[in-house]
């Protein structure tokens, strides 16, 4: 982590950027430091032109190694309009390099 603080929103290459996950509020969404398993921050789905200026957030010491996390709950049976609602969790862990500025 360079600068020490990040935005961003999670896209899928294999989709050629056409899927994107993106924070579910309406604003800049800090995703929490997390052990694998906790839910994280609430995300959403969306097609390209989806989620425009919804980012998550994260701050960290400077030069920090962080690893982020993404949780896909898929939901035992469908509603009865033959949808399911995914839920998804982002969230991070963070190792401290040591490096100084």
């Amino acid at each position: 982590l360079h600068s020490g603080k990040m935005t961003f929103q999670l896209v899928s290459a294999a989709d050629g950027y056409d899927c994107r996950i993106f924070p579910t509020s309406r604003n800049h969404a800090a995703i929490p430091k997390t052990d694998i398993g906790d839910e994280g921050a609430s995300a959403s789905v969306g097609a390209l032109s989806d989620g425009h200026g919804l980012n998550f957030f994260l701050s960290e010491k400077q030069f920090s190694v962080v690893t982020i996390h993404v949780w896909v709950w898929w939901p035992k049976e469908t509603s009865s309009d033959g949808t399911a609602r995914v839920r998804i969790g982002v969230a991070y862990s963070c190792r401290d390099t040591g490096l100084k500025s």
